[in-house]
């Protein structure tokens, strides 16, 4: 199989190449469509969709089909506080506000770990994650954290199970814990350097051809970017049954959804009507010391 169109000399030639117009981005909706519009001025043969559902409703970023091969690529664009002006488009103004960190880091390595079980159930033959930032405590790391588990600093050693820390609040921990199937290293490339405070954008790229091994307990996350609204609830809900094996009221009620939002969930995966971990996830009923846990039939 021919996949040296993808490698990592490649997608850091051409990033490099891209930030010579695009030394900025928006958002990581205005990133996503710069590199798609590169690939397909690079390979117009191809076939490139943008939020393209991959596996049912999880749509990935750039879907693209070359010469026979799918490529499956997300990408991520956290920001920290900063003005800029770069010498390109008449200076265009990009003012970005503060990020939350531990979310970002946690979300590029959801990223890879969907990425994975993608590459495993043959939806694509390659799959690639992106992230550009201009924050520094993501390639410098940072001492303290509910996150260090997902440290990028560069030179850390991706892989295993990924966990949230003991102290973190029950919202936090119900965003649920990751598995890297395969070994990578952090490693950052400058993307572009721009006046101001913050200025420095750098990227990390992770690769996966083949993983190391079945990789079916991923739970296909839509990973949109919302931060409230039923699809968010979802992911926290279902996060919630993967992590634990039996889950109280109480548990429920920390996901900060509305309860009439909890019992319809409850309601609708006990009906097999969302599916996850390589199967159905069908959610039963029980009692215990007077009071009712739920748990995932086996």
């Amino acid at each position: 199989m021919n996949t040296t169109i993808f490698n990592k000399q490649n997608i850091d030639e051409w990033l490099l190449e891209l930030s010579k117009k695009r030394p900025i981005f928006h958002s990581e909706a205005d990133f996503q469509h710069a590199l798609a519009c590169f690939l397909y001025e690079r390979y117009s043969d191809a076939r490139i969709r943008l939020e393209r559902p991959v596996s049912g409703t999880a749509a990935v970023d750039i879907w693209m089909e070359y010469e026979n091969i799918i490529y499956i690529i997300e990408l991520k664009y956290p920001k920290r506080k900063g003005r800029f002006f770069p010498d390109v488009d008449g200076g265009e103004e990009f003012n970005f506000p503060e990020g939350s960190r531990d979310d970002g880091r946690f979300g590029i390595l959801n990223d890879l770990s969907r990425v994975e079980w993608f590459v495993d159930q043959k939806q694509a033959q390659v799959g690639i994650v992106i992230c550009i930032t201009n924050d520094p405590l993501y390639w410098n790391g940072s001492r303290r954290g509910n996150d260090m588990k997902f440290a990028l600093k560069e030179g850390h050693e991706i892989t295993g199970n990924l966990a949230w820390a003991e102290k973190a609040a029950a919202k936090t921990k119900a965003k649920g814990s990751l598995k890297i199937h395969g070994k990578y290293i952090a490693s950052w490339t400058d993307y572009s350097r721009n006046a101001g405070s913050n200025g420095i954008f750098r990227f990390l790229t992770f690769i996966v051809e083949e993983p190391s091994q079945p990789n079916n307990d991923v739970v296909l996350l839509s990973d949109k970017k919302e931060s409230s609204g039923k699809g968010h609830c979802k992911e926290r809900f279902r996060n919630l049954f993967y992590n634990q094996k039996e889950v109280t009221w109480d548990d429920l009620k920390s996901l900060g959804c509305k309860e009439s939002t909890i019992i319809t969930y409850l309601s609708d995966f006990n009906n097999h009507k969302y599916c996850g971990k390589g199967g159905v996830l069908n959610i039963i009923k029980q009692e215990k010391n007077g009071k009712p846990v739920w748990v995932i039939k086996e």
